[in-house]
């Protein structure tokens, strides 16, 4: 009886792990190259602004657009 229950089981989990569709490296797009705030803790896109430790700050991609960092803003209002 116990067997029958596990294999019951079994069967039920199988059948719905097989109707979830397989996730592909297309379907998950990878994201631009973001800036990270420690003040916030949280990660910023580029071009957002934000103030660190009181200096106004903007975030712009690097030369070669693999990665961001921090830049002066130079247009604070």
């Amino acid at each position: 009886m116990r067997i029958l229950f596990i294999l019951l089981a079994a069967v039920s989990i199988n059948a719905s792990a097989a109707d979830a569709a397989p996730s592909t490296s297309q379907d998950q797009a990878t994201p631009g190259p973001q800036c990270y705030n420690g003040d916030d803790t949280k990660f910023y896109k580029v071009g957002e602004k934000a103030t660190i430790s009181g200096v106004h700050l903007v975030c712009e991609a690097t030369a070669d657009k693999k990665n961001a960092q921090w830049m002066s803003d130079k247009h604070v209002k």
